[in-house]
Protein backbone atom coordinates (compact mmCIF):
# COMPACT_ATOMS: atom_id res chain seq x y z
CA UNK A 1 0.00 0.00 0.00
CA UNK A 2 2.71 2.81 0.88
CA UNK A 3 4.32 1.77 -2.30
CA UNK A 4 1.36 1.92 -4.49
CA UNK A 5 0.85 4.98 -2.82
CA UNK A 6 4.10 7.14 -2.98
CA UNK A 7 4.12 5.94 -6.92
CA UNK A 8 0.12 6.97 -7.29
CA UNK A 9 0.98 10.79 -5.77
CA UNK A 10 4.71 11.22 -7.26
CA UNK A 11 3.99 9.75 -10.61
CA UNK A 12 0.54 9.33 -11.56
CA UNK A 13 1.00 8.99 -15.00
CA UNK A 14 3.04 5.57 -14.04
CA UNK A 15 0.27 4.43 -12.21
CA UNK A 16 -1.19 1.55 -14.85
CA UNK A 17 2.33 0.67 -15.86
CA UNK A 18 3.86 0.10 -12.23
CA UNK A 19 1.06 -1.10 -9.97
CA UNK A 20 0.11 -3.97 -12.09
CA UNK A 21 -1.10 -7.16 -11.13
CA UNK A 22 2.26 -8.96 -12.94
CA UNK A 23 4.03 -6.79 -10.44
CA UNK A 24 2.16 -7.67 -7.29
CA UNK A 25 2.84 -11.09 -8.06
CA UNK A 26 6.32 -10.63 -8.20
CA UNK A 27 6.57 -8.69 -5.09
CA UNK A 28 4.70 -11.70 -3.49
CA UNK A 29 7.27 -14.78 -4.54
CA UNK A 30 10.13 -11.99 -3.60
CA UNK A 31 8.72 -12.03 -0.06
CA UNK A 32 8.20 -15.90 -0.01
CA UNK A 33 11.49 -16.92 -1.00
CA UNK A 34 13.45 -13.89 1.11
CA UNK A 35 10.89 -15.58 4.15
CA UNK A 36 12.44 -19.37 2.93
CA UNK A 37 15.64 -18.47 2.94
CA UNK A 38 16.12 -16.51 6.51
CA UNK A 39 13.92 -19.44 8.46
CA UNK A 40 15.68 -22.61 6.12
CA UNK A 41 18.34 -22.97 9.62
CA UNK A 42 15.08 -24.32 11.73
CA UNK A 43 15.18 -27.25 8.75
CA UNK A 44 18.23 -28.45 10.09
CA UNK A 45 19.08 -27.23 13.60
CA UNK A 46 15.30 -27.61 15.20
CA UNK A 47 14.07 -31.31 15.84
CA UNK A 48 11.12 -33.45 17.05
CA UNK A 49 12.39 -34.65 20.31
CA UNK A 50 10.84 -36.85 23.32
CA UNK A 51 11.11 -35.65 26.79
CA UNK A 52 9.86 -36.99 30.34
CA UNK A 53 7.69 -34.23 31.15
CA UNK A 54 6.25 -34.97 35.07
CA UNK A 55 6.23 -38.94 34.41
CA UNK A 56 4.83 -38.56 30.50
CA UNK A 57 7.10 -38.73 27.73
CA UNK A 58 6.17 -35.29 25.10
CA UNK A 59 7.28 -34.46 21.94
CA UNK A 60 8.36 -31.30 21.55
CA UNK A 61 9.77 -29.46 18.51
CA UNK A 62 13.73 -27.33 19.54
CA UNK A 63 17.01 -26.60 19.40
CA UNK A 64 19.45 -29.38 19.01
CA UNK A 65 22.42 -28.64 17.53
CA UNK A 66 24.48 -27.39 20.89
CA UNK A 67 27.84 -27.95 20.74
CA UNK A 68 28.39 -27.26 16.84
CA UNK A 69 29.86 -23.50 16.52
CA UNK A 70 28.23 -22.52 13.24
CA UNK A 71 24.73 -23.88 14.37
CA UNK A 72 24.92 -21.74 17.69
CA UNK A 73 26.32 -18.57 16.43
CA UNK A 74 23.99 -18.44 13.34
CA UNK A 75 21.05 -19.28 15.92
CA UNK A 76 21.78 -16.54 18.43
CA UNK A 77 23.82 -13.74 16.43
CA UNK A 78 23.44 -14.06 12.68
CA UNK A 79 19.39 -15.18 13.02
CA UNK A 80 18.17 -12.50 14.69
CA UNK A 81 19.99 -9.39 13.12
CA UNK A 82 18.98 -10.31 9.84
CA UNK A 83 15.13 -10.96 11.31
CA UNK A 84 15.87 -7.81 12.88
CA UNK A 85 16.81 -6.26 9.42
CA UNK A 86 13.91 -7.75 7.51
CA UNK A 87 10.87 -7.50 10.07
CA UNK A 88 11.80 -3.85 11.81
CA UNK A 89 14.37 -1.99 10.13
CA UNK A 90 13.71 -2.14 6.80
CA UNK A 91 10.03 -1.88 6.47
CA UNK A 92 9.72 0.78 9.13
CA UNK A 93 13.22 3.28 7.12
CA UNK A 94 10.87 2.15 3.70
CA UNK A 95 7.62 2.37 4.73
CA UNK A 96 8.33 6.12 6.44
CA UNK A 97 10.42 7.07 3.26
CA UNK A 98 7.13 6.15 1.24
CA UNK A 99 5.44 8.19 3.93
CA UNK A 100 7.77 11.16 2.88
CA UNK A 101 7.29 10.99 -0.58
CA UNK A 102 3.48 10.58 -0.32
CA UNK A 103 3.14 13.74 1.66
CA UNK A 104 5.63 16.26 -0.62
CA UNK A 105 3.62 15.50 -3.62
CA UNK A 106 0.18 15.91 -2.07
CA UNK A 107 1.12 19.12 -0.27
CA UNK A 108 2.64 20.40 -3.66
CA UNK A 109 -0.51 18.75 -5.42
CA UNK A 110 1.79 16.47 -7.73
CA UNK A 111 -0.37 13.44 -7.11
CA UNK A 112 -2.93 15.45 -9.61
CA UNK A 113 -1.08 14.74 -12.41
CA UNK A 114 -0.82 17.36 -15.29
CA UNK A 115 -3.98 18.49 -17.26
CA UNK A 116 -3.40 15.65 -20.03
CA UNK A 117 -3.93 13.36 -17.15
CA UNK A 118 -6.95 14.62 -15.92
CA UNK A 119 -8.50 14.92 -19.06
CA UNK A 120 -7.58 10.92 -19.45
CA UNK A 121 -9.19 10.67 -16.05
CA UNK A 122 -12.11 12.06 -16.81
CA UNK A 123 -13.06 10.30 -19.68
CA UNK A 124 -12.01 6.74 -18.53
CA UNK A 125 -12.64 6.72 -14.90
CA UNK A 126 -15.91 6.85 -13.33
CA UNK A 127 -15.01 9.04 -10.16
CA UNK A 128 -11.44 10.35 -10.44
CA UNK A 129 -12.29 12.67 -7.57
CA UNK A 130 -12.16 9.03 -5.28
CA UNK A 131 -8.94 8.31 -6.98
CA UNK A 132 -7.60 11.62 -5.18
CA UNK A 133 -9.19 10.55 -2.07
CA UNK A 134 -7.65 7.45 -2.17
CA UNK A 135 -4.14 8.71 -2.00
CA UNK A 136 -4.62 10.89 1.25
CA UNK A 137 -5.79 7.35 2.85
CA UNK A 138 -3.26 5.83 1.62
CA UNK A 139 -0.83 8.06 3.66
CA UNK A 140 -2.53 8.30 6.34
CA UNK A 141 -2.69 4.85 6.74
CA UNK A 142 1.15 4.21 6.14
CA UNK A 143 1.68 7.21 9.14
CA UNK A 144 -0.41 5.27 11.30
CA UNK A 145 1.62 2.61 10.60
CA UNK A 146 4.69 4.44 11.07
CA UNK A 147 3.59 6.18 14.74
CA UNK A 148 1.76 3.03 16.22
CA UNK A 149 4.58 0.38 14.82
CA UNK A 150 7.07 2.41 16.22
CA UNK A 151 6.96 1.24 19.80
CA UNK A 152 7.48 -2.56 18.93
CA UNK A 153 10.61 -1.34 16.45
CA UNK A 154 11.68 0.93 18.96
CA UNK A 155 11.30 -2.17 21.76
CA UNK A 156 12.72 -4.62 19.21
CA UNK A 157 16.20 -2.65 18.74
CA UNK A 158 16.42 -2.94 22.33
CA UNK A 159 16.23 -6.22 22.65
CA UNK A 160 18.39 -6.94 20.50
CA UNK A 161 20.96 -3.89 20.66
CA UNK A 162 20.46 -3.22 24.91
CA UNK A 163 19.91 -6.21 26.45
CA UNK A 164 20.96 -9.02 24.16
CA UNK A 165 24.50 -7.87 24.99
CA UNK A 166 23.93 -7.35 28.56
CA UNK A 167 24.09 -3.47 29.25
CA UNK A 168 21.02 -4.13 31.41
CA UNK A 169 20.43 -5.93 35.05
CA UNK A 170 17.93 -8.69 35.45
CA UNK A 171 15.85 -7.49 38.33
CA UNK A 172 12.29 -7.54 39.15
CA UNK A 173 11.57 -3.88 38.38
CA UNK A 174 13.13 -4.66 34.64
CA UNK A 175 10.75 -7.65 34.35
CA UNK A 176 7.45 -5.69 35.36
CA UNK A 177 8.66 -2.96 33.13
CA UNK A 178 9.52 -4.99 30.66
CA UNK A 179 6.23 -7.08 30.49
CA UNK A 180 4.03 -3.33 30.64
CA UNK A 181 6.31 -2.37 27.18
CA UNK A 182 5.02 -5.68 25.87
CA UNK A 183 1.70 -5.11 26.62
CA UNK A 184 1.85 -1.22 25.14
CA UNK A 185 3.50 -2.35 21.65
CA UNK A 186 0.57 -5.45 21.68
CA UNK A 187 -2.05 -2.93 21.86
CA UNK A 188 -0.52 -0.62 19.54
CA UNK A 189 -0.83 -2.97 17.00
CA UNK A 190 -4.10 -3.82 17.58
CA UNK A 191 -4.86 -0.33 18.02
CA UNK A 192 -3.46 -0.16 14.03
CA UNK A 193 -5.02 -3.20 12.72
CA UNK A 194 -8.54 -1.75 13.91
CA UNK A 195 -7.80 1.54 12.96
CA UNK A 196 -8.09 1.16 9.52
CA UNK A 197 -11.70 0.75 8.83
CA UNK A 198 -12.30 4.05 10.46
CA UNK A 199 -9.51 5.85 8.59
CA UNK A 200 -11.52 4.92 4.99
CA UNK A 201 -14.68 6.12 6.49
CA UNK A 202 -13.03 9.04 7.61
CA UNK A 203 -11.53 9.95 4.40
CA UNK A 204 -13.55 8.11 1.69
CA UNK A 205 -16.80 9.39 0.93
CA UNK A 206 -17.71 6.67 -1.92
CA UNK A 207 -16.96 4.22 0.51
CA UNK A 208 -19.37 6.00 3.21
CA UNK A 209 -22.08 5.92 0.54
CA UNK A 210 -21.50 1.86 0.35
CA UNK A 211 -21.34 0.86 3.47
CA UNK A 212 -24.44 3.45 4.29
CA UNK A 213 -25.85 1.37 1.13
CA UNK A 214 -24.52 -1.65 2.73
CA UNK A 215 -26.38 -0.98 5.52
CA UNK A 216 -30.00 0.14 4.25
CA UNK A 217 -30.14 -3.09 2.12
CA UNK A 218 -29.44 -5.12 4.81
CA UNK A 219 -31.98 -3.14 6.86
CA UNK A 220 -34.86 -3.01 4.42
CA UNK A 221 -34.43 -7.05 3.47
CA UNK A 222 -34.34 -8.13 7.28
CA UNK A 223 -37.35 -5.87 7.30
CA UNK A 224 -38.86 -7.86 4.20
CA UNK A 225 -38.26 -11.06 5.70
CA UNK A 226 -39.65 -10.67 8.99
CA UNK A 227 -42.74 -9.49 7.00
CA UNK A 228 -43.42 -12.66 5.11
CA UNK A 229 -45.79 -15.02 7.03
Amino acid sequence: MAIEGAIATACPARVATACTLARAKAAILLLAVLLICVNMHYFWSYELVEIKDFGMFVKTCTFTMYGHYASEMFVENVFPLINLLLSAILPEVFIFGCVVIMAVSIMKGRHRGDKKLREWQAKYLLDSESLDCLKVTFLVISLCYVILMLPTFTFTLFLQLVEKPGYVRYTYKYERQKNLALVFCAVSENVFLSFKFFVYVATLPRFRTHLGQLFTWCGSHRHHTNAIP
